[in-house]
């Protein structure tokens, strides 16, 4: 009988335990940050403040802490020091991260988070691209597979770079010969020097390919379109390479002929 009373407290017991962590920890479960912009882009020198927001929960900006990330980094912790400082307070729902000068190498994702011993929440994150370039138009560059690499294959992949580009979801398209297309965009990269660049691939048949169609990769919202042409022909190095050895073979003679009348003048005078 004893015993039997003891496990009907004992169930009690655990049940009030279990009850008063939901109490406690389901708030902080419910919690969610937004963080605002999604993507931000300034100019080095600028000021900038990252914002996250608190959505339920009991937690505060007190309690938030900001990450930092490039790609193919780990992400590490930003130190609240010199340029960076954190605002919104102990008990504001509000809570920003502070660049009083923002640097190239500042160029990232940034994430807040709420951390505990037992969870941690982070937000979605906010992509900050700091650029010290004066033209706002993004670098577009058309980049295909060497003539060895082509013969044996199908198809032929084209890729298309655009450097510093005004936006996130800027749009990219193919002109071949005519045919827009869309292509695949990939995801967009961020250099440790902080150089952004989104890059879109095109497939297309080799005989095609071969066939020296107009390529075209258009960048740009809009009201805004930058274009660049690939070169289907390579280069000719080798007659650059024989004109340059002609013109020093031809320079080479024009010294020996001046050497050849000076001495053949110094040795009359010596007569």
């Amino acid at each position: 009988m004893f015993t039997i009373i003891a496990v009907r407290v004992l169930k009690i017991c655990n049940m009030q335990a279990a009850m008063l962590l939901l109490v406690i920890f389901l708030p902080a479960l419910d919690t969610q940050l937004i963080q605002f912009p999604h993507f931000l882009k300034v100019r080095a020198g600028e000021p900038v403040s990252l914002i996250c927001t608190i959505h339920n929960g009991s937690a505060s900006c007190f309690e938030i802490v900001w990450y930092f990330q490039q790609h193919m980094e780990p992400p590490q912790r930003v130190d609240t020091v010199k340029r960076f400082s954190i605002g919104g307070g102990t008990l504001a729902k509000d809570c920003q991260l502070n660049i009083s000068s923002t640097r190239k190498t500042d160029s990232g994702m940034y994430f807040c988070s709420k951390c505990s011993y037992s969870f941690s929440v982070f937000g979605k994150g906010t992509k900050l691209i700091v650029t010290d370039r004066q033209d706002e138009k993004p670098f577009v560059v058309i980049l295909a597979p060497p003539p060895e690499d082509i013969s044996n294959r199908k198809n032929v992949t084209l890729v298309c770079l655009v450097y510093d580009p005004p936006s996130d979801d800027i749009s990219i398209s193919w002109n071949v010969s005519g045919n827009v297309m869309k292509g695949q965009m990939g995801t967009g990269m961020i250099s440790q020097n902080g150089d952004y660049t989104i890059s879109n691939l095109l497939t297309i048949a080799t005989e095609v390919w071969l066939s020296e169609p107009s390529i075209i990769c258009t960048a740009g919202t809009e009201d805004k379109k930058y274009e660049r042409h690939t070169e289907t022909e390579e280069p000719n190095y080798n007659a650059a390479m024989y004109s340059f050895l002609g013109i020093m073979i031809a320079v080479l003679l024009i010294i020996i002929m001046l050497l050849f009348t000076y001495y053949q003048k110094e040795f009359q005078t010596g007569k």
